[in-house]
C-alpha cells in the first residue's frame, strides 16, 4: 500500500490543524507543570513508520527517545513523538522539580508527556 500524497492546500490545512493541536497540548502541559510552556510546530510528513525513524535518525546524532501512539477511526495510523536524549531528560525535572528521580519515574514522565502532546495533536485532527 502506497503512502498518500498531499497537495499544497491539503498540506496547509493539515499544518493548521497541527498548530491547533500544539496549542491544545501546550495548554495541557501548562496546567500540569504550572508554568508557561512553549512548543514549536512540528513538521508534517506522511511516511511509513520505518522510513520516519530512518529519516529522523539520519538527521540527528545521538540517542533518541520516542513515544508512539496508534489511532483509528476516520483516519488510521500511528503518531510518533521523538525527543533527543537531552530533551527527554529535561521532562521529569519540569514535572517534579528537584525531587529525586529514578529510571522508572523518568520513563513514566516521558511517556505521559508524550501521551499529552500526541492526544492534543490527534484530538484536534
Amino acid at each position: 500500500m502506497s503512502i498518500p500524497t498531499l497537495n499544497a492546500a491539503e498540506l496547509g490545512a493539515l499544518t493548521e490543524l497541527i498548530k491547533l493541536g500544539v496549542s491544545r497540548a501546550a495548554g495541557a502541559l501548562r496546567e500540569m507543570v504550572g508554568a508557561q510552556v512553549a512548543l514549536s510546530t512540528p513538521g508534517v510528513k506522511l511516511e511509513r513508520y520505518a522510513q520516519a525513524i530512518q529519516s529522523y535518525v539520519g538527521n540527528n546524532a545521538g540517542v533518541l527517545v520516542g513515544v508512539r501512539q496508534n489511532f483509528s477511526g476516520d483516519i488510521t495510523g500511528s503518531a510518533l513523538l521523538v525527543f533527543t536524549q537531552a530533551h527527554a531528560e529535561e521532562l521529569p525535572r519540569a514535572l517534579v522539580g528537584d525531587a529525586e528521580i529514578d529510571d522508572a519515574m523518568e520513563r513514566d514522565a516521558i511517556s505521559e508527556t508524550g501521551n499529552i502532546l500526541l492526544n492534543g495533536y490527534l484530538s484536534t485532527i
